[in-house]
């Protein structure tokens, strides 16, 4: 099998062509939130993928910066950050680090609401 990758890489390099697709050479990007839904003063996971590796980045939901991060090796993350204080509705998470940017929908719930979020305190 080994044998067969390399082979197809030599011919791949030998007519000009990419060595690797696109897609395999950078993943596609992706930013997961749980729960989905939150009121203010709970706490969110948030997951993503397909950054550059093993360096810093933001988080922000709205308007509101929550706080900074690090990818692994790998371009991935996993933090977790209290919502805070905004207005009902949906919202715009967005995590960015250098140029490579993406978001996600969060649905900001009314103080108080029923939620399978955890408290802070």
């Amino acid at each position: 099998m080994v044998g067969l990758v390399r082979l197809a890489l030599f011919l791949g390099v030998l007519l000009g062509a990419p060595a690797l697709p696109a897609a395999a050479a950078h993943p596609a990007r992706q930013l997961l939130v749980m729960p989905t839904a939150c009121p203010p003063g709970t706490v969110i996971t948030v997951r993503g993928t397909g950054f550059p590796p093993l360096a810093f980045g933001t988080l922000a939901l709205g308007r509101a910066e929550l706080g900074s991060f690090s990818t692994d090796a790998s371009g991935d993350f996993v933090t977790r950050w209290m919502v805070p204080n905004l207005e009902p509705g949906l919202a715009k998470l967005r995590a960015t680090v250098g140029d490579a940017r993406t978001t996600t929908k969060f649905a900001v719930l009314p103080s108080g609401s029923p939620s399978p979020c955890r408290p802070t305190s």
